[in-house]
């Protein structure tokens, strides 16, 4: 196969949807274009802007945090796995800590929801991604919350 035809496959690839250098490669890899060819179509589409890590990683942290209500580590253990480190992780992780103490307190209001004990919600924003510190945070201002209702 030719470089041009893995270049084609690779653009075309990132003409659906923004991806990872490391899950491009992935896909590449599927359809046996050589290492050489893969190397070199990776190459052009960082040299033309088709691919960018840093971007995609910013656009993905910012998609998870407002339509999956993910906390900074589970975002952070993603990034990893699809590639992302150095500056473009740090980048895609900055954000304000009320930023993340919001979305903990959306989480644990949906899943008391289901399920009001203090037990069940700390396990479900830890599934989320939160640090311990902003699930005691979100625990213990929904525990003062209740005792002002009384």
């Amino acid at each position: 196969m030719s470089e041009v035809s893995c270049f084609d496959r690779a653009v075309k690839l990132l003409s659906l949807r923004s991806h990872f250098e490391l899950e491009l490669r992935a896909k590449l890899q599927k359809r046996s274009y050589s290492s050489d060819d893969i190397d070199a179509a990776i190459e052009r589409c960082v040299e033309f802007g088709y691919l960018d890590d840093a971007k995609t990683a910013q656009e993905f942290a910012r998609a998870k945090r407002a339509r999956g209500g993910w906390g900074r580590r589970k975002v952070e253990a993603e990034l990893r796995r699809r590639g992302v480190s150095g500056e473009a992780l740090q980048d895609a992780l900055e954000e304000d800590e009320d930023g993340e103490l919001e979305r903990a307190f959306r989480a644990a209001e949906k899943a008391a929801r289901r399920r009001d004990d203090r037990d069940s919600i700390a396990r479900h924003l830890s599934g989320k991604g939160f640090s311990p510190h902003v699930i005691l945070t979100v625990l213990d201002r929904r525990g003062q919350s209740e005792d002002e209702a009384f």
